[in-house]
């Protein structure tokens, strides 16, 4: 058996002029294309990169290949899997494809049938793309990529399905309408990282279980970002991602992040999420969970960040336990007022950081809504605590007659809260702080610090300085 090879170009100027292109070890038209990937060193780029040909408009490969790289082929219209190197792709692991505009697909199905090993793709920039693989003809069985465990799709705006049935010269089938990103003749039981940006579907997945439960049973990680026809993410159609750790949400517009029927026990949430990550979400509805909410993810959630979602108006439900949450950071979101309540916070065990910022109407960090009747709050793993940028901000609790203990907390950073007038109105410890910085201004800590007090003087010391330079500007009338 030949051994596997892979595309090297060390001078690309004869095949600038080709239109149409095939590669193999025994091709006498590219004598200088291949060479023995251990003692070779590329102009284009390493490990396989076809890039920057500028011409070429088809393009055969007649060797067996394991990684495939095409990068600015501007011209190239069609990848042809050549009748002499029929078993190519057989050991194809990797393709990744980038700014080939007039690429419509990458491969065919008499192609696809045989990407027995595939394992990663990644296709970005590609402005005419509209299907990654297509199928045509009679094809009707469902396609199983039992390898395929990361997925990358980018800056594809016509892409229209990942899979698509197309119309053929000699077929008079109707052509597929996909409904979806991910549909029912298409199955990749072993997915574990999806990456999507910058897609125009409104759907991810079809609501065909038991196909969509072959293809996300796996899936560890979600990245979604700028597919702002995405209306929904999980309904109650789709509750059924068992092992998705990592979500992560971007520019999109999304009403509610996850959703549910009347039956509760139909949860449109993944069971095991670790990580969560919502960016400039505009249109995010009111709350991120429906306030009833029994959610099982959130025991498991890790780290929470939140920014640019100014129609949010609750973070949490009043009834979520968190006793797994060691991050939690928010900023830029401008219709919140509080952060969390009295009974949320008894459940924040682990939290080891909370950083908050920017956000121009929250009023107190931890709020008394009468859900909790004892007179004492504990964080009893914070360390780092961040406060920037809260013009509205009075205090981190508000509520009298209550002690605030942070036996753990090492740090603290209070910038650009003016209307700030004290930490805490009850009691306060904090036993092992030894870093502060109010308003750039470091205090060491020392057996007469006291938290309370230094938030008081750094509000009288903006007080006085404001009022001082408006006295400044009486003086000088326009």
């Amino acid at each position: 058996m030949m051994k596997s090879q892979r595309i090297w170009f060390d001078d690309a100027s004869d095949l600038s002029r080709m239109k149409k292109t095939r590669f193999d070890q025994r091709s006498s038209a590219a004598p200088s294309c291949w060479r023995d990937e251990e003692n070779c060193s590329a102009k284009f780029g390493l490990d396989g990169i076809i890039s920057q040909l500028e011409g070429i408009e088809e393009l055969e490969l007649g060797e067996v290949i394991e990684l495939l790289n095409l990068w600015y082929l501007k011209d190239l219209e069609k990848i042809c899997n050549s009748p002499v190197g029929a078993n190519t792709f057989l050991r194809l692991r990797t393709i990744q494809v980038s700014d080939c505009h007039k690429l419509k697909n990458i491969f065919s199905s008499s192609t696809v049938i045989v990407l027995l090993q595939l394992e990663e793709i990644m296709v970005s920039d590609c402005e005419n793309m509209e299907e990654i693989f297509a199928i045509g003809g009679q094809g009707t069985e469902v396609i199983n990529f039992s390898k395929l465990h990361i997925v990358g799709l980018h800056n594809l705006p016509r892409l229209k399905s990942f899979c698509c049935k197309v119309k053929t010269p000699n077929s008079e089938d109707e052509i597929d309408i996909p409904t979806s990103l991910f549909n029912e003749k298409v199955v990749f039981p072993n997915l574990q990282t999806l990456n999507i940006s910058g897609i125009h579907v409104e759907k991810i997945w079809h609501n065909l279980a038991p196909t969509l439960s072959s293809c996300v049973q796996n899936l560890t990680k979600l990245s979604v970002s700028n597919c702002g026809n995405i209306k929904e993410l999980f309904s109650s159609s789709t509750h059924i991602f068992p092992n998705l750790e990592t979500l992560s949400l971007s520019g999109g517009s999304y009403e509610e992040i996850f959703s549910y029927g009347e039956d509760q026990s139909q949860a449109a949430t993944p069971a095991k999420m670790k990580i969560l990550t919502l960016h400039n979400l505009g249109d995010l509805n009111k709350y991120m969970w429906k306030q009833d909410s029994k959610l099982e993810s959130i025991l498991y959630l890790e780290d929470l960040e939140v920014s640019w979602c100014h129609s949010l108006i609750n973070l949490m439900p009043s009834s979520a336990s968190f006793q797994n949450l060691t991050c939690l950071q928010v900023f830029h979101c401008n219709s919140l007022k509080i952060i969390i309540t009295s009974s949320m916070a008894r459940s924040l065990v682990k939290l080891i950081r909370l950083g908050i910022g920017h956000c121009k109407n929250i009023t107190e960090v931890v709020a008394n809504q009468g859900d909790v009747t004892e007179d004492k709050i504990i964080f009893s793993n914070l360390k780092i605590l961040i406060l920037s940028d809260l013009p509205s901000l009075t205090s981190f609790c508000s509520r009298n007659l209550i002690t605030l203990e942070l036996p753990s907390l090492e740090e603290v950073s209070v910038a650009f809260c003016r209307n700030m007038e004290i930490f805490s109105r009850g009691d306060l410890t904090t036993q092992k702080l030894r870093k502060v910085l109010i308003d750039r201004s470091f205090y060491d800590e020392n057996p007469d610090f006291n938290l309370n007090t230094s938030i008081e003087k750094m509000n009288a010391m903006l007080n006085s300085t404001k009022d001082s330079g408006c006295a400044s500007c009486s003086h000088h009338p326009e």
